[in-house]
């Protein structure tokens, strides 16, 4: 966290000394990381808990996103998707649910030391044991703004150099008027609008687009929405530019905690230009940045710490590929994006 403030600093400084005495910048950046799905903890009937709290308890909170650092504490605004709460109370567990997913209180300083400043808490794991409201406090104790189903300017935004950014999330399938009220909302309020899909209709493990989910995308966009982030199927998928505006169908799972859940993933870094007096927004092409659930490989047990792919892993392009191959969908603009390396 030193090292962003120090380097945005930096960055005011210079942006102030360029300009004439008595005169403030018309155009600010922002820029925005977005990874997937992110699961601190795990199941108890399947154990996974137990063995992701070993590797923080030998490691400490800064062990799982140490080899995203450069990435995350580097931009303004780091995003994931949470994937379950963060307490458990056996005696409220939803019983019509056969797998539950939770993490302890403690998980949420794996975030702030990762340096993610937003977890969109709509998804279908969120609400496992009915203590959505405490995770909201949790996350609110450790400073991390929430993606949350309802939205206010004091919990669901942030202000980066005199820009809002206001988050809001849904859990498809929903009505697309309920999509299109709630951006409104957020757009009333802030400069930059980002929503955040979690594609419950979509089944896991499935690159493919579906029309339901260009459907949401749409009506999101169309109604003010100036980024769409999508996750849930926990594989990467394609990417639109729809009105200049860029949707990610899914970012796939950027951490997971069961020994066996290994997935390709990326993470986006997406550069809004936003002019201060008259409200334009410029999309610049993202950067992509590949990257895997477990630094063990594809074959070993995960060890619950994602690593980013180099061009001389197969994996780098094979990530790629299945991007491209999913933006290529007949009801689709592919969005056009630069490849990343760290």
């Amino acid at each position: 966290m030193d090292m962003k403030k120090a380097i945005l600093r930096a960055l005011a400084l210079t942006l102030a000394l360029a300009l004439p005495l008595g005169a403030a910048a018309q155009t600010q950046r922002v820029m925005i990381t977005a990874g997937g799905d992110v699961l601190l903890g795990g199941s108890k009937a399947k154990k996974t808990d137990v063995y992701f709290e070993s590797f923080i308890d030998q490691y400490g909170d800064g062990y799982v996103f140490k080899n995203y650092l450069p990435l995350f504490s580097t931009d303004d605004i780091t995003i994931v998707n949470l994937e379950g709460p963060l307490k458990i109370s056996s005696r409220m567990r939803k019983p019509s649910k056969s797998v539950h997913m939770y993490g302890k209180p403690k998980y949420a300083r794996i975030l702030k030391a990762g340096s993610i400043e937003v977890a969109n808490i709509v998804n279908n794991h969120i609400d496992d044991y009915n203590t959505r409201g405490a995770t909201r406090e949790i996350l609110a104790e450790q400073g991390i703004v929430r993606s949350d189903s309802k939205f206010s300017v004091k919990n669901n935004s942030v202000l980066v150099r005199g820009v809002r950014v206001g988050f809001i999330g849904y859990q498809t399938p929903c009505s697309l008027e309920t999509i299109r009220k709630g951006v409104r909302k957020v757009k009333s309020a802030c400069d930059v609008a980002v929503v955040s899909f979690h594609f419950g209709e979509v089944p896991q493990h499935t690159s493919q687009i579906r029309q339901s989910q260009i459907r949401a995308a749409h009506a999101a966009i169309d109604a003010g929405a100036d980024l769409v982030l999508g996750h849930h199927p926990h594989v990467v998928s394609g990417i639109e530019l729809y009105k200049d505006r860029y949707v990610f169908y899914d970012l796939g799972s950027v951490q997971s905690s069961g020994k066996h859940f290994r997935y390709h993933n990326m993470v986006a870094r997406i550069t809004l230009e936003v002019d201060t007096q008259t409200g334009k927004i410029t999309c610049l092409p993202p950067v992509i940045y590949p990257g895997f659930t477990s630094g063990a490989g594809r074959t070993g047990l995960n060890n619950c710490q994602p690593v980013l792919y180099t061009p001389d892993d197969p994996g780098y392009e094979t990530v790629f590929g299945i991007i491209d191959e999913a933006s290529s969908h007949k009801k689709i603009t592919p969005g056009p994006y630069k490849r990343g390396v760290i």
